[in-house]
């Protein structure tokens, strides 16, 4: 089995690709979603939280508070949470409040996830202001509790999140592709976007052109050609084996020779 998962071209031009996909998808979910999946535009009082700030968290942030069609947020209506401190210091540089999660009264309209994993825990809703949203734009798949949340709403637990009946309808429904909104402690409403599912996973738009991806395709091809060359003994059939360094040299070098013309 040949790793490319943890190959460097994956590592070093995926993140960009993932980042203009999550623009362009959230560019249309403000401006042209259908009703099932729009995000209503914030208004000037407004906060939004975003956690993580790796490169998805950072193309977003700026694209969130520069000129544009995302440009809807003031520099001081945006704070960020991430747990890596180079990272904290890397957002404090570029004008940005860190949002201290144990020492803070704020409470947001829109909630980015951007970190890989589950960086928003039942525990956080407190931090949500009535008219709500969850939007995940990781490339992983669970990046805010949906299901637990779901779990708590039909067994009438002891925290206060509710589903309204259309709502645990559209939970069957064959397109997973929709918002479900709960409503929370207070009468408070939340939506989560896209069904908790990363919105580069809308399932109606390619996010980025078919090119852009052609990474992927080129590095199975180049695992394909070293397993086919690759000889192990008996005992190593089962070894995972990096990418062979010199196709991951040559893979980066092309994109990086010819990434201005994608």
């Amino acid at each position: 089995m040949i790793d490319v998962a943890s190959s460097q071209p994956k590592k070093i031009l995926e993140p960009s690709l993932i980042a203009e996909a999550s623009l362009n998808m959230l560019s249309y979910l403000f401006y042209d979603a259908p009703k099932n999946l729009k995000i209503p535009k914030p208004s000037k009082f407004d906060k939004c939280l975003l956690l993580g700030y790796g490169s998805i968290g950072q193309a977003i942030a700026y694209a969130l508070t520069h000129k544009g069609d995302l440009g809807m947020f003031a520099k001081d209506s945006v704070k960020i949470s991430d747990i890596d401190l180079d990272k904290q210091k890397l957002a404090e540089n570029d004008g940005f409040q860190l949002f201290d999660q144990w020492n803070s009264k704020d409470q947001f309209n829109y909630i980015i996830g951007c970190a890989g994993r589950c960086s928003f825990p039942i525990s956080c809703l407190s931090l949500v202001r009535n008219n709500s949203y969850l939007i995940s734009v990781s490339s992983a798949a669970i990046e805010f509790p949906f299901n637990e949340m779901i779990q708590y709403a039909l067994l009438n637990n002891d925290i206060k999140i509710n589903l309204s009946n259309t709502e645990i309808n559209r939970l069957d429904d064959k397109n997973i592709h929709q918002n479900i909104t709960f409503t929370i402690e207070n009468n408070k409403s939340l939506t989560v976007v896209n069904g908790g599912m990363p919105i580069t996973f809308l399932g109606i738009l390619n996010p980025a052109i078919p090119e852009k991806f052609d990474i992927t395709i080129s590095l199975m091809i180049a695992a394909s050609i070293q397993a086919t060359f690759t000889k192990l003994e008996n005992n190593q059939q089962n070894r995972i084996i990096p990418l062979d360094s010199n196709y991951s040299k040559f893979i980066l070098d092309w994109f990086n020779n010819n990434k201005h013309n994608a």
